[in-house]
């Protein structure tokens, strides 16, 4: 048993070691871009802000998704209770993209236009890397209106 515990104590203390924290893997995710130490400030703080508006929405998200889950499972669901789950939910995905159009468009203003691109690009290949498929259906960036 005193073995066990050691060994789990090792793994935990290496995988811990190991770990990159999110600001760190950030970093590393900037690294290539150049930037200039404003942008960098910038980004800090544009990074911070939005991993907290995105856990508060995704936390709302969930609560959400389960009382329209709890009432569907409900023997006789109240129509009228359904409706206001859906509006909830979809007020609050509605929020969520709104947010990421802000948040794009401020990225956009801190950021020259390569390292932007560079920075989606690295996004994409990211995406690609953790769901296996590319971020768009048909593999392609949608068109860029000119």
């Amino acid at each position: 048993m005193k073995m066990l515990k050691i060994i789990l104590l090792a793994a935990l203390l290496g995988a811990a070691l190991s770990a990159r924290t999110p600001a760190e893997g950030n970093r590393s995710a900037f690294r290539d871009l150049e930037l200039t130490a404003g942008q960098t400030k910038l980004l800090e703080a544009h990074r911070k802000e939005n991993n907290r508006r995105f856990q508060a929405e995704k936390r709302e998200l969930q609560k959400a998704h389960r009382a329209l889950l709890d009432e569907l499972d409900k023997d006789n669901p109240n129509t009228a209770v359904l409706a206001k789950r859906k509006r909830t939910l979809l007020d609050l995905e509605s929020a969520r993209i709104d947010a990421l159009v802000r948040s794009t468009k401020d990225l956009k203003q801190m950021l020259t236009k390569e390292q932007f691109v560079k920075l989606r690009k690295r996004q994409e290949k990211q995406f690609q890397k953790d769901f296996g498929r590319p971020p768009h259906p048909s593999g392609e960036r949608p068109p860029e209106k000119k």
